[in-house]
């Protein structure tokens, strides 16, 4: 039932305990369910990973997919097993190598490519990665923003594994 209409009740003594006496026009209305969108994640490449998401539903080492409604943001992270590392994102809206956040407002299909070695070599210079460390040490806080967020805890932990490798 998406709509309920009531419309004209008038119960003068009709029913014994009900003391509504008379209600002319009630109309409530009940919206249609709402719409659920199928967010697929599809891994290419030559190395391999997990992908999970926030709120929960992806979660996966192989392609998956998960169904989410209407205007949900989901934040997608890439995080690459040993001797892999995650190259980029691709499809939706979603490029780069940082988090992936979709608002599904339709069906979409999210691409990561992850790679076979190492992406470690050159990634960060000293002085970029002194900065996070302290920021992280003393904030919490990767890009100076004052916040504490999802993928800078994610960023956070890539540099010091990265880091973690050269040593």
């Amino acid at each position: 039932v998406t709509a309920v209409k009531i419309i004209g009740i008038d119960n003068k003594g009709s029913s014994p305990g009900f003391d509504l006496v008379s209600v002319k026009a009630l109309v409530g209305a009940i919206g249609p369910p709402p719409s659920l969108y199928l967010l697929s994640v599809n891994k290419i490449g030559t190395g391999s990973g997990k992908i999970r998401g926030i709120p929960l539903g992806i979660n996966c080492s192989d392609d998956c997919e998960e169904s989410y409604v209407e205007g949900t943001e989901v934040a997608l992270s890439a995080i690459p097993e040993s001797g892999s590392y995650f190259e980029t994102w691709s499809g939706g809206e979603c490029s780069g190598t940082g988090d992936c956040v979709v608002k599904l407002n339709s069906d979409m299909t999210i691409t990561a490519t992850f790679t076979s070695g190492s992406n470690c070599e050159g990634l960060y210079t000293q002085k970029q990665v002194d900065e996070i460390i302290s920021n992280i040490l003393c904030w919490g806080d990767t890009n100076n923003d004052g916040k504490i967020g999802l993928s800078e805890a994610i960023h956070a932990l890539r540099v010091t594994t990265c880091i973690d490798k050269k040593r």
